[in-house]
């Protein structure tokens, strides 16, 4: 996997992490999120290969999700695909190795140690692709193991490609928001039969959302169309987006009996703010404006404060996902700062933004958790 990389396979790269943050069933050891990603995985390969008859081998330290993954492969007519635990590998290769972690918190130290308290289960692992080496599970989870998990994650950082929403765009891979690779990473979508739902049918291409206005316009609608809460992660923010509109329309939804969540804060700073002129002042200092003034900031927080209060609108540095979740059922995430950019520049000059939904109640939980504080 240390040879010289010709990047013209699948993920460009020899070495792949795909960052999943889906919720590990209680006492289980099942990822469901994890199971389908790897799904979809095996069909981008395919389809990247097609007709070369790829091999492809599927690595798990667990048995349950072994016979779960390969219960889903049965009902998806997929062929031909090798799953295992770590030691039933041991002198078989392939030229594809998927490897789904599973576990989703590192104090559960049990199973972390299990994994990769010792080299010797991600080195067979690691070992039995000739080809390509695909991590599937929770970077976040692998890092902070401190163990062999979190070697084997830095070493993908430095040398492979790092897939993930979760983290800064100059910390992943330049490939992150690719069509194909982003239904990877969030691939579950069912549609309710509700306005957001209809919505999301007119509106999105296969669960794909295009454009900065398109994406403004989807979060107008969302909350003033949301039952039940309305979550929103946004590195920065500015008066283009919260104008006295937006802040009538979150305001009567949490009148109406809704919750609002609102983080934002794009470097690491001091969350203990008092008012709204503290968090000015701690953003400019912090280089967290965005492109917004300090005084329009703190005037923004001060009409946020009184109107949907401090509790809901939250400055939780280091903020660098861009997050929106619909009643705990829709949840976009990819490119788009939701309330900084409202796309009102001339559509050719407009970066190029993409988000993915996904319906995933396990990572919605998961993000609600663990991502939102």
């Amino acid at each position: 996997m240390n040879k010289k990389d010709d990047k013209k396979k699948p993920f460009f790269n020899n070495m792949v992490a795909i960052d999943i943050r889906g919720k590990e069933e209680e006492n289980e050891h099942v990822n469901t999120l994890e199971i389908d990603t790897c799904i979809e995985t095996i069909r981008y390969i395919l389809k990247e290969n097609e007709g070369e008859n790829p091999s492809i081998g599927v690595v798990t330290p667990f048995k349950k999700q072994k016979l779960k993954i390969e219960d889903r492969l049965k009902d998806e007519k997929l062929k031909d695909i090798k799953v295992g635990t770590v030691h039933a590998f041991q002198g078989q290769e392939k030229e594809y190795i998927i490897f789904s972690q599973v576990i989703d918190s590192p104090l559960k130290r049990r199973i972390v140690d299990f994994i990769g308290g010792k080299g010797n289960m991600l080195n067979v692992a690691v070992t039995r692709a000739k080809k390509q080496f695909i991590f599937i599970g929770n970077v976040d989870v692998a890092l902070k193991t401190k163990n062999y998990l979190t070697k084997l994650i830095e070493y993908i950082r430095k040398n492979g490609e790092l897939y993930s929403l979760y983290y800064k765009e100059d910390e992943v891979s330049k490939h992150v928001f690719d069509e194909e690779i982003l239904k990877i990473l969030q691939p579950e979508i069912k549609l309710e039969d509700d306005k957001i739902g209809h919505y999301i049918q007119s509106n999105f291409i296969e669960g794909i959302l295009h454009d900065a206005k398109k994406h403004y316009k989807f979060l107008k609608y969302a909350i003033e169309n949301a039952q039940k809460e309305i979550y929103i992660m946004s590195p920065w923010y500015k008066e283009n987006v919260i104008d006295d509109k937006f802040i009538e329309t979150i305001k009567k939804l949490k009148t109406n009996g809704g919750s609002i969540k609102i983080n934002f804060g794009y470097n690491k700073g001091n969350r203990n703010v008092a008012n709204a002129k503290e968090l000015a002042e701690e953003l400019s200092k912090t280089k967290s404006l965005g492109f917004t003034s300090k005084e329009m900031a703190e005037e923004i927080a001060n009409k946020m404060y009184e109107n949907i209060g401090k509790e809901s609108f939250i400055y939780a540095p280091p903020t660098h996902a861009k997050i929106l979740i619909i009643d705990n059922k829709y949840m976009c995430i990819g490119s788009h700062n939701w309330l900084s950019n409202a796309g009102k520049t001339n559509e050719a000059e407009r970066k190029k933004e993409v988000s993915r939904l996904t319906t995933s109640p396990k990572a919605i939980e998961y993000v609600k958790e663990k991502i939102f504080e």
